[in-house]
């Protein structure tokens, strides 16, 4: 187990190639991929049978298509992230059905048990500063 420890320094390759190599979902494509403008090919993989100049002008030209469908998908990425934020103010409308939070009960400890919720409340007129006249 001691001699493990010492030598955690000859994993670090390995586990890097491995990161490197790994498809992210925000982004769908490998690091390797976006640094390299090719796929990682390990030995156990087939090789090109392409001459040099004909790979290299094959990664000129796809590369810059891989990195705008990477921006594209990170910007798709994001905006689903600013849509599903939970800070984001919440608009409702009038008539709307809508739960009344007790910010007076959330302060207080001795109500931590207690619902921080009142009733079921309708929307009956929309005031300034994003407040809400309601009815029961």
């Amino acid at each position: 187990m001691a001699e493990e420890t010492t030598m955690w320094d000859e994993f670090l390759d390995p586990v890097l190639m491995v990161y490197h190599m790994t498809k992210y979902a925000t982004t769908g494509v490998t690091l390797f991929l976006l640094v390299y403008g090719r796929e990682a090919v390990l030995p156990i993989d087939e090789s090109y049978d392409l001459c040099m100049r004909d790979r290299m002008m094959q990664i000129v030209e796809e590369v810059p298509h891989i990195r705008e469908e990477v921006r594209c998908m990170i910007r798709h990425s994001q905006q689903r992230m600013i849509e599903n934020d939970p800070k984001k103010k919440k608009l409702f409308y009038i008539g709307k059905e809508v739960l009344y939070h007790d910010v007076v009960k959330e302060k207080h400890y001795s109500g931590k048990l207690e619902e921080k919720w009142k009733g079921l409340y309708i929307i009956n007129a929309i005031l300034l500063n994003g407040s809400y006249k309601i009815v029961d």
